[in-house]
């Protein structure tokens, strides 16, 4: 069975390299990255950016809702955040 997994905090040395493993893994469906802003396409079609303020008063609720849209598809979510680590 696959997973998905929702990332924040993609682009920076920890995220990027988190997401890198995570598309060498098979079973992964698809990641998810949550950044400030867009990023270069991945050539890999797994990998899905969403654009979110992480900064606004609602990223909360509106990762929150993000992360129920994604566990709706059927395979299991995990949630890493990796905002200012590195």
């Amino acid at each position: 069975m696959g997973f998905r997994v929702l990332v924040a905090g993609g682009t920076g040395q920890v995220g990027s390299a988190l997401v890198r493993a995570l598309l060498a893994e098979s079973a992964c469906t698809e990641v998810v990255m949550v950044n400030r802003r867009a990023i270069p396409a991945a050539a890999d079609a797994r990998l899905r950016q969403v654009i979110m303020d992480t900064s606004a008063a609602n990223f909360a609720s509106e990762i929150a809702e993000l992360a129920g849209t994604c566990s709706a598809q059927g395979d299991p979510l995990y949630a890493a955040s990796c905002i200012g680590n590195g």
